[in-house]
């Protein structure tokens, strides 16, 4: 947090992020350096184990995308924003927006941009969420870039789409997208030309019609990825397919787009697709990566990440898969040898701590059959036994948690649970540091520990519980001695739902 004594105002600025998600992977310069995205930041890993962050989006947001542009620049972007990036340095490059400076802001999320460069100025068609596409001129005179919206394309076919994937620009050909929708369609169109665009023209908005729908799927479409000839085009949908479709020619010599083959074997979510060299790469929210064959569709490889729930993202490199998991982890798979390796960085991603077992002993109860005699009208005699009960077994409970520091480098966790313990976990090596029965010496005030409902650690080491009957249990951690505990009674408050530190001496 830093004053700006002139205007007397805070800026409040995010200086790290440590796990997250994923939510976009790529590689850089080959194996050799690759970049992770979570949230609006950037981890650079490297051979030599070095891994940096930087801070791209400063006003938040997640990065979904990362392009080159030339040799030294990279375009990455997420929600609505664009930030040029120096590739050396890694630091956000200053552009000037209709002679502003400013970022580069679109109309909606951006699912995909695609880059040509004309001469010494480049055209950047971005694809939204709206099923629209913005074209953009960026130029970059005496160093610094200059960029302007030139126009923007609709689509006549006007609903919510969740990918997009471009094709044509690079190659001196029209430009084509294909948009995945929410009615479970993919829809083919062609936003613009290759030369259309110069900073001096004013175009205006125009529809364009649906050249191509593609029907099969049935779920929504989340990943849509056209090869490098784009004549073939990878799905994937919320139905757990992933599907390839091929550009043929029908009888009229007319192009036309079918469906080559449907690869099942995901049970859950499809995330994303990739070609490779060696088949298809698809990721879900089962945890996996599947690899399938070109020609026949039937897999050929899979990657399960048991740490993770989710993959959300891929890029490949050669026989190389970079997969980017929901837990924050990054894995390297080998489509050729079937291998993976995680990349390690100087913090752990994620780590289960098991809550030691503090539920006192119980002692089995001896259930009796009681037999009762009921008569009858014929005064015969019948037996009813009665139904054992089940024994009732007691849940532990856990009801806050809260961080704290024990000391200059030392960082704790505290769990409190209602059955009057205090587990302290360290957080350098998440193993058990200490346990505090935070209800000692006020069993007397008619605390009841299973009424316990929040937790609070002050910086002086002071926790602070509160309970579902209005009692606040003030306990330091740093003393020993049971009757250090103090109970302030505030029933006539009723339940006390959330508790928080504000100062030393203020709750």
């Amino acid at each position: 947090i830093r004053s700006n004594t002139y205007e007397e105002v805070f800026e409040l600025q995010k200086v790290l992020i440590l796990g997250g998600p994923v939510t976009c992977v790529s590689f850089l310069k080959g194996a050799s350096e690759y970049l992770v995205a979570k949230g609006p930041w950037i981890e650079i890993y490297r051979d030599n184990n070095e891994v940096k962050r930087y801070l791209i989006l400063n006003n938040g947001g997640s990065i979904h995308g990362v392009r080159s542009i030339d040799d030294s620049t990279i375009l990455i972007f997420g929600g609505q924003q664009i930030a040029l990036v120096d590739k050396n340095s890694f630091e956000v490059q200053t552009v000037f927006v209709n002679e502003k400076r400013n970022f580069m802001m679109a109309c909606d999320w951006i699912w995909d941009i695609d880059i040509v460069q004309q001469g010494d100025h480049f055209l950047l068609a971005l694809g939204l969420a709206n099923n629209a596409c913005e074209v953009w001129f960026l130029d970059r005179p005496d160093g610094i870039f200059t960029a302007k919206r030139l126009y923007r394309r609709l689509c006549e076919c006007r609903c919510i789409t969740y990918c997009m994937s471009f094709n044509g620009w690079e190659k001196d050909t029209e430009l084509k997208l294909a948009s995945g929708t929410v009615f479970n369609e993919i829809i083919l169109w062609s936003p613009a030309e290759c030369l259309e665009g110069h900073p001096d023209q004013e175009i205006p908005t125009k529809r364009r019609p649906v050249e191509h729908k593609l029907v099969g799927h049935r779920g929504v479409i989340l990943a849509l990825k056209f090869n490098e000839e784009g004549n073939q085009l990878a799905s994937a949908s919320d139905d757990r397919s992933v599907r390839l479709w091929k550009l043929t020619l029908n009888q009229r010599q007319a192009p036309t787009w079918t469906q080559t083959w449907i690869g099942w074997g995901h049970t859950a979510r499809v995330w994303s697709v990739c070609f490779s060299r060696e088949g298809l790469v698809s990721t879900g929210e089962d945890g996996t990566s599947r690899l399938w064959d070109f020609q026949s569709g039937e897999q050929v490889g899979q990657m399960r990440n048991y740490s993770s729930q989710s993959i959300w993202s891929v890029d490949v490199s050669n026989d190389l898969a970079l997969l980017g998991t929901n837990d924050g982890s990054v894995k390297l798979w080998n489509l050729r040898c079937k291998t993976t390796n995680v990349l390690q960085t100087d913090y752990p991603f994620s780590s289960t701590i098991m809550i030691p077992d503090d539920r006192p002993e119980t002692k089995p109860k001896i259930m009796v059959e009681d037999n009762k005699a009921i008569k009858n009208t014929d005064d015969k005699i019948k037996r009813k036994k009665k139904k054992k009960k089940k024994p009732s077994i007691m849940a532990q409970v856990i009801f806050g948690m809260d961080f704290y520091q024990r000391s200059t480098n030392d960082y704790a966790l505290a769990v409190g649970t209602r059955f009057g313990s205090l587990f302290i976990f360290s957080l350098s090596d998440f193993q058990l540091q200490e346990t505090i029965m935070w209800h000692g010496g006020i069993e007397d005030k008619m605390v009841k520990t299973a009424n316990a409902s929040c937790l609070s650690i002050s910086r002086r080491k002071v926790a602070a519980i509160g309970t579902t009957k209005g009692e606040l249990v003030l306990r330091p951690l740093a003393s020993v001695i049971a009757s250090s505990a103090h109970v302030i009674d505030g029933r006539n408050f009723k339940s006390i739902q959330r508790v928080s530190w504000c100062r030393d001496d203020l709750i």
